[in-house]
Formats: structure tokens, C-alpha cells, sequence
């Protein structure tokens, strides 16, 4: 498929809603290498940090952690 696109004179980019559809979700991730530019989904904006975390941790042992219980 190829669709095209305007750039706004700030930048912006309405996505033609063929691509959305393709896409699926609301977060995307652009990734550049060389003269070509992807724009993939990203399930959501925790999958996205998935991949630096060693474990699971639950929320509460987090705040517990930076909070110390003042949080």
C-alpha cells in the first residue's frame, strides 16, 4: 500500500485513515535508518519499556521504593 501525506508547515501529519487502520493503536514509534523512515504500532506505552526491565516489579513495591511510604 501507498499512501500520501502532507507535512504542516509545523510539522504535523494526519494519518490517512487506511494506515491508522493498519496500525491499530494509538502509540507509534518512528524508526530511521538511513533514507527510510517505518512507522510501527507499539502495543502500549509499558510494552514500549518492557524490554530495559529486569522483572516485574508490582506498582506498590515501586512507590514503596521511591516514596518510602510517603507517596
Amino acid at each position: 500500500m501507498r499512501v500520501t501525506a502532507t507535512v504542516t508547515s509545523k510539522g504535523q501529519v494526519t494519518l490517512p485513515k487506511a494506515i491508522r487502520d493498519r496500525l491499530g493503536g494509538r502509540i507509534i514509534e518512528f524508526v530511521a535508518e538511513g533514507s527510510r523512515i517505518e512507522i510501527r504500532p507499539v502495543p502500549d506505552a509499558a510494552g514500549s519499556l518492557a524490554e530495559y526491565a529486569d522483572s516485574y516489579v508490582p506498582l506498590e513495591t515501586a512507590r514503596e521504593a521511591v516514596w518510602g511510604g510517603r507517596g
